[in-house]
């Protein structure tokens, strides 16, 4: 049992603060335990019969992962959780720069954002300047 929560006998375990995504996780959520072991949050189980065998530990305080990790038999995914989980995850989004607001366990691996922005501002000014399209990018007829 960890944190209140026998994880042998789910299927899929999600192991989450309350505070991460608490609407994203649906009505069937199950609260037991404590996520970082603090008010307000809690062990979830997800979804037991969508992916069997897997362990997904998002957000919560890393002695409370290491010690998933150590307690269970299947290699536990982390998410914001500890470099001692046997995977990890991120949201692409996230790490790519393209969220506003990201959580305080992303690392931002590019500023994707910045270059669609880039490259969305260098097309209007070519089209306003009618650079574009220039021959280059235009089809010619046939014979000619």
């Amino acid at each position: 049992a960890v944190g209140g929560l026998h994880v042998e006998d789910a299927e899929l375990v999600l192991v989450a603060d309350g505070g991460i995504g608490e609407d994203a996780l649906g009505e069937d959520h199950l609260p037991e335990g404590r996520g970082r072991l603090g008010q307000g949050h809690r062990v979830v189980v997800h979804d037991r019969a969508r992916l069997p065998q897997d362990v997904v530990v998002e957000g919560v305080a890393e002695p409370l992962a290491v010690e998933i990790t150590r307690s269970v038999a299947v290699p536990p995914i982390g998410i914001g959780a500890s470099r001692e989980c046997d995977g990890q995850i991120l949201v692409l989004e996230d790490m790519l720069g393209l969220s506003a607001r990201v959580p305080k366990f992303v690392k931002r691996y590019g500023d994707v954002a910045g270059e669609i922005e880039k490259a969305v501002t260098g097309f209007v000014e070519d089209v306003r300047a009618r650079r574009f399209p220039s021959n280059e990018f235009t089809y010619a007829l046939k014979g000619e």
